[in-house]
């Protein structure tokens, strides 16, 4: 775990006046460090960290995962394939959630570009678990093998 000391979390001008939302102390604090990492454009591994805590709280929080992007653009030498799977990871315990999906098609279209190659093939056992996991999901009799 990373040292956040040095973040000042900027509180919310005023609550909204017709629905103020409930959200745990340490969401607002995972928040409120998020969003001043990200006022200062910072790109390092406890950007990356705080990006990781946000979204296992709120995986559909598309501004975290765009900052996320941005983050492993900017990390010379992260590991894409480590990417990969910890987005797997995430996906399979929220399979039906569009952010998790358009980032891992990113982190494969950075791949393609870093390295010029990329099997698609190795998608395939993920894409089964979801499809298994997803009973109304009509693709799941076309995927399975006969």
């Amino acid at each position: 775990m990373y040292d956040y000391s040095d973040i000042i979390v900027e509180e919310p001008l005023e609550p909204s006046p017709l629905c103020q939302i409930l959200y745990s102390d340490e969401f607002r604090q995972l928040i409120g460090i998020a969003k001043a990492l990200m006022r200062n454009n910072e790109h390092s591994e406890r950007a990356l960290e705080i990006t990781e805590r946000v979204i296992e709280k709120v995986a559909a929080h598309y501004t975290i995962w765009s900052y996320r992007l941005s983050i492993v653009k900017g990390l010379e030498n992260y590991s894409l394939a480590k990417e990969l799977e910890w987005c797997g990871q995430i996906a399979l315990h929220n399979p039906k959630n569009y952010q998790i999906w358009h980032y891992r098609s990113l982190i494969i279209e950075l791949i393609l570009k870093r390295n010029g190659d990329f099997d698609l093939k190795q998608e395939y056992p993920i894409l089964e678990q979801m499809l298994d996991q997803d009973s109304k999901n009509y693709h799941r009799k076309c995927w399975k093998k006969t």
